[in-house]
């Protein structure tokens, strides 16, 4: 499950304990984790709201409970599981900590690219 407290909550800790309780969540994390020096411009921007977490119940039953409570969650959603179909090929892949960050392995469940597909990244 994957959700977003309000904008107006001031203590999402609070908030979080509440609803893991209520909800039978567990596991509850930060999307985005401490933002170290960027902190600050993540909690302007909203990113210290956004929560993962599983459910020790029901999923369903967990997404209802999180979608009633209008006053602390904006939005919540059961994010199906993905599966990587194909391990890649590098050797350092493990080292490369931003394919999980972008969950680029769900992508990759979906297709893994076509030889007629040309990707170009210029970085100036």
């Amino acid at each position: 499950i994957v959700f977003k407290l309000q904008n107006s909550i001031s203590g999402p800790e609070e908030a979080v304990h509440q609803l893991s309780t209520e909800a039978s969540l567990v596991g509850v994390k930060r999307v985005h984790g401490h933002g170290g020096r960027f902190e600050e411009r993540h909690l302007q921007h909203g990113l210290h709201l956004w929560y993962t977490a599983k459910t020790s119940g029901l999923t369903s039953s967990a997404l209802k409970i999180l979608q009633s409570h209008t006053s602390l969650v904006s939005t919540a959603a059961v994010v199906p599981a993905a599966r990587l179909a194909a391990v890649p090929d590098d050797p350092r892949y493990s080292e490369q900590r931003h394919h999980q960050a972008l969950e680029m392995e769900s992508a990759w469940a979906i297709t893994g690219g076509a030889a007629n597909v040309v990707v170009a990244i210029i970085d100036t």
